[in-house]
Parts: structure tokens; sequence; C-alpha cells
């Protein structure tokens, strides 16, 4: 699930570690060296599929798939690890007998690095901020306090990157003062520990990158000691994604979608966000692909979710007008493996449906604050296409070490598959009827 921060999304992922570096006995600082950031994608070996007996225990038919998902783990797009799981779902459609494709697309990234190259090397951990400028600078680093006019140093600071103090001055104002003095680039100082997520209102005429508490801290003692001299560059760069889409050809223009996304954020297993997903979605394939449907059942695999919903946003921008009018209802599956009961949001007759279903059908379900359910329904809402999740909302375990499999709840992996075949039951007898549901996204 596409985390937010702060109230607004975070395309990146969240920063979660900040630099740690021991206190020295010597005058003189460390700052501590992270991995190299933006890794390559490299080549990866096609994943072996093994699909779950039909005659496995209907929450353990989930949990199967989970468990050669979580196997290709970690599954982000920057490391090439998402390519892995694209290929995983490509293969286990196919064999399932289902019309597949592949919609590649690209994620673009703003990225940035920031190296101390005198008095010693190291790279410092940073995070640019939104509308940063972009380019490289190299150069001494000059102090300027909170980046007020009155801040700049009488000898100038052309030619030369500067370094401020978060706080009192707004991030724009910071870099229109430091541009305007000549500098090349900006660093900004978190005024707490750690690092910081921070925006502009439009693009910056200099690079700028925020850096911790800490590391602006051990450069001011630098500072004092002689010249500092840095390399920083702000930058974009592409990344291959891919959606897959399985379909099984109905007899009318309806078409209803099932989603989930396959892509993990970095180092973690993914058992929950969202291979859970992922696993109610081959599940549901499995058991629905030798029944009749008045529509056309349409199941996606989205990449590149947690870096901002980039493969929902992709699959709807390539629908026309007159597509998007023909689907009937999305039901996106993100994060449903929790010891929770199932809730739902987004459109709102189709979400009262679900929980009349839900209630026949002796599945506990409720409904979530929109605002905490960042997934792939959002751009189907955005574009007037009923959309709803299903989620189980304890995701005090999502993009952490800790999202494994011996936390997840066969019973909520099964609710997740019993309560979409309800729906897909409820759609298509409305279907035979010549009935269709109002829909709040269309109105």
């Amino acid at each position: 699930m596409h985390q937010r921060v702060a109230g607004r999304a975070v395309l990146l992922g969240v920063l979660l570690l900040a630099l740690v570096g021991c206190q020295r006995a010597t005058p003189t600082p460390v700052l501590t060296q992270p991995p190299p950031p933006s890794p390559t994608p490299t080549a990866l070996p096609t994943p072996t599929l093994s699909p779950p007996l039909a005659s496995f225990p209907l929450g353990e038919q989930v949990l199967e798939w989970v468990r050669q998902l979580v196997a290709l783990s970690p599954r982000d797009t920057v490391s090439g690890g998402e390519a892995k799981g694209a290929q995983f779902l490509e293969d286990a459609f196919t064999r399932m007998g289902y019309q597949v494709s592949r919609q590649p697309f690209p994620i673009t990234l703003v990225q940035s690095h920031v190296a101390l190259l005198a008095p010693q090397e190291a790279t410092v951990e940073g995070a640019h901020l939104l509308r940063s400028g972009e380019g490289e600078a190299e150069g001494e680093v000059v102090f300027i306090g909170l980046a007020r006019p009155e801040d700049i140093p009488s000898g100038g600071i052309a030619g030369k990157i500067a370094l401020a103090d978060r706080g009192t001055v707004t991030f724009q104002e910071k870099a229109r003062v430091a541009a305007e003095a000549g500098a090349r680039a900006l660093l900004v100082a978190n005024n707490q520990p750690g690092l910081f997520q921070g925006a502009m209102q439009s693009t910056a005429p200099l690079p700028v990158v925020g850096i911790s508490q800490e590391d602006g801290q051990r450069l001011k003692e630098l500072l004092a000691q002689g010249t500092v001299r840095l390399r920083l560059r702000v930058w974009r760069q592409d990344y291959p994604s891919q959606n897959i889409i399985a379909e099984k050809p109905g007899p009318s223009e309806g078409v209803v979608l099932i989603t989930a996304h396959y892509d993990t954020v970095e180092a973690v297993p993914g058992a929950n966000d969202n291979s859970s997903g992922v696993g109610a979605l081959l599940t549901l394939a499995q058991r629905l692909g030798e029944r009749s449907w008045p529509f056309t059942l349409r199941f996606i695999a989205f990449g590149g979710e947690e870096l901002g919903l980039w493969g929902s946003r992709a699959y709807v921008q390539s629908l026309s007008p007159e597509e998007r009018q023909r689907i009937r209802a999305v039901l996106n599956l993100d994060v449903v493996g929790a010891a929770a009961n199932l809730a739902t949001t987004g459109d709102n007759p189709l979400a009262q449906r679900i929980v009349e279903v839900a209630r026949e059908a002796g599945i506990p379900l409720g409904f979530i604050d929109l605002r905490d359910a960042a997934s792939d329904h959002l751009p189907f809402l955005q574009a007037g296409v009923p959309a709803v999740i299903l989620t189980t909302p304890d995701f005090r375990l999502i993009h952490t070490p800790q999202d494994r499999l011996e936390f997840l709840d066969r019973e909520s992996l099964e609710n997740t598959v019993r309560l979409v075949e309800a729906v897909l039951q409820r759609l298509s007898a409305e279907t035979r009827q010549g009935r269709r549901p109002p829909v709040g996204a269309r109105g």
C-alpha cells in the first residue's frame, strides 16, 4: 500500500534510517557511509512457478501463492526485483488459459546524491526537496545560517554550495536567496534529528537537498576547521515497469476488474503488502476461469504502486472514454492478510452494495476513510470509474522487515476470495437481469 506521510504522498518511499555516527574524541567528525543510491536494474532469472492444488483449503491456496511471491522478494522497481514478479504472474495467468498481455511504462524518479570530497571522502545521506532544481554542482561549502539576505557572508557565495539550517524562512525563499547570491546548490540541514521530506511551491532555481540535523552539525564542525568541498547531484532517471493483464472475454460490453499491485518497497518480504492481495488475485483467477460470466473479467497486477500508483495511472490513462464507461466495477485488493476484519472504501454506491453482499455471506466488513487507503483504486475514482479497495486495516508491519508470512491470517485471505466471488455473483445476476447499479463515481 502506498503510504502517506505528513498529509501528502511520498513518491520515493519514507526514509526510515537517519545517519548514525559515533562521536569521536578528536574534533574532526566522520560522516557515515550508507549504501550508494539508485541501484541499476539487473538481469534476473525466470522464477519457478508451482500453482497450488485446487484440493487445498481455500485459505491455504492463497497462502501458497503468497509463499511463492515472497520467495521472489524484494520486488521493488528500482533494483529490478519487480521484473521477477511480472514474469511469474505472466506465466501463471498463461498457464490458467487467460489472454495475457503486458503493458510497459516508464517510472521517472527524481534522485539525489551528495558526496563529501574534502577534508575526507564520504557519502552524505540526503533527500532532494520536491520541485528541486536539477543539475550537478561541485565546490566549497559555505554556511549561510537560515538563508536570509542578511545571512549571506560578506565574501559572497558565488560558485559555492550553500549550507542552510531549516526553519524561519520557507524552502522556496532559502533557494531564491542562495541562487541570487550565486550559489550553485543548496543543502538544508534539518532542525530536528533525522532526515525530512520537504517541498517547494515552484521549481527551485538550483538543486536543493535536505540532510539530517546530525550531518548538518558535522559539516559545520568541519567548516570551523577549514575548507569543505562537496559534490551534489539531482537528476531524473527512468526505470522500466509493467502491468500484467489477464482477461476472460464475456458476451457483453461490461467489464469487471480485479486488481492488486505486485511490487514491494525495498528490502522487505512484502508478505501482506502486497503478496496477500496478489495471492488472492491468483486464487480467484484459478477458481473463476472455467465459469461463465455475462461480462468480461479482467485481472490486472499493477507495477510501481509503491512509488506513486504509477501502474494504475498508466492503465487508466490508456483507456478511452468509451472503455472507461464500460467498466462496471474495480475491486482492488491491497493488504488483505492481517488479522483484522476486511474493510472497504471508494465509490460509495459500490461500497454499500459490497457491504450488503458481505452481510449476506456472513463476512465481517467495515468502512475506512478514503484518506487511509492510498492504493490503485484511486486513479479509477479520479477518472469517474466505480472502484473500491478491500483491505485489512492493520498496517503496522507493512514496509518493514517484519512483513512476513507467519503474521498472515488465513481467515482474512479466505474471506477476501469469498467476498470477491460473492460480489461477482451479484454483479452477474444484475447483468443477466439487465440492471446496472447506481455508481457515484460517474455522477
